[in-house]
């Protein structure tokens, strides 16, 4: 394993916040359509040993991930580390499905 490294959390926020604004406040992007439900995911306890032969990989859903991460608006005492399992698979799918050359006038993302 290489040199340690830390998440400073404050800064790691920025950069979050960051590409939200940009995303909202530049590209104009309100909402992204859910284009895509279920996603690849391995076990927590497994992901970062490559000592091993990965597991087979379960299924998550995007879906699912949104309605527990729902709960946060109601209730913010649901905002605990583990959500981040929940956060993680929707930032990938913003990732990967923003296009800011496909964005529509009403500041929806266009469909690919």
């Amino acid at each position: 394993m290489g040199k340690n490294k830390t998440i400073n959390l404050e800064e790691f926020r920025s950069v979050v916040n960051a590409i939200f604004s940009h995303l909202i406040d530049d590209l104009k992007i309100k909402e992204i359509e859910l284009t895509e439900d279920y996603y690849w995911e391995i076990l927590e306890s497994s992901l970062y040993k490559f000592d091993q032969d990965p597991p087979s990989p379960r299924i998550g859903s995007l879906a699912d991930d949104l309605d527990f991460l729902s709960s946060l608006l109601s209730d913010k005492s649901h905002a605990i580390p583990i959500m981040f399992l929940h956060v993680a698979p929707v930032l990938r799918f913003i990732g990967q499905n923003v296009n800011p050359f496909e964005i529509s006038n009403n500041g929806n993302h266009a469909e690919k």
